[in-house]
């Protein structure tokens, strides 16, 4: 839906085989480690970040990253509690400051009820689209 609204959209995985289903899409696909993708991206105030991995780890990881460059929209899909030990570890280990850290959306998405993964992704595009049009 995203490509809809005029977002450009890349997404990266480093799982085997993860985009062979994917089909015709308008994304641009990086079968690769996070990290080995950094120097192929860009990141501007028009960079909008949703970060939502398969693994905690990772996504405090990819955050801390994220965090130090410039952008318009930094998320972080998670629970609460999820964001709270993911903040806090942040600024604890050094990663990122806390103005850094305060600048992350976590857990992402427009405030609502949500409960099946399709009303997530809706939340979501609704937040993105509220921050650009800020």
């Amino acid at each position: 839906l995203a490509v809809k609204f005029g977002f450009d959209i890349t997404v990266i995985d480093e799982r085997e085989g993860i985009f062979n289903d994917w089909g015709d899409n308008n994304f641009n696909l990086l079968n690769m480690e996070p990290e080995q993708a950094y120097n192929q991206l860009k990141f501007d105030s028009q960079t909008y970040i949703c970060i939502m991995t398969y693994a905690h780890k990772n996504d405090k990881k990819i955050a801390g990253y994220c965090g130090a460059q410039s952008f318009a929209y930094l998320g972080v899909i998670a629970s609460k509690t999820k964001a709270a030990i993911i903040r806090k570890e942040l600024v604890e280990e050094k990663i990122l400051t806390q103005q850094q850290v305060d600048a992350i959306e976590m857990p992402m998405g427009m405030p609502m009820k949500c409960e099946t993964p399709s009303e997530i992704a809706i939340s979501i595009l609704a937040g993105l689209i509220d921050q650009r049009n800020k």
